[in-house]
């Protein structure tokens, strides 16, 4: 199994080949609520990112939603 390379939100790392979002957010220790996820600029729903599996070059954005007025 090789390895890719992809951005997260602008930083570059690298992956196992057959990695999905879901596993990049948890290596990440990123909080998986409260969060959306897009790759390349599509949004990801969260029950797809198990099965949304990563390609070399992408580039996955994480936006925390905030609270306030």
């Amino acid at each position: 199994m090789g390895a890719i390379s992809v951005f997260l939100n602008h930083k570059q790392i690298e992956l196992d080949a057959k990695s999905s979002v879901h596993t990049v957010l948890l290596n990440s220790k990123i909080e998986l609520n409260g969060i959306a996820v897009a790759v390349n600029n599509h949004v990801i729903p969260k029950n797809n990112w198990e099965s949304t599996f990563l390609n070399d070059r992408d580039y996955i954005t994480v936006i925390q939603a905030t609270q306030g007025g």
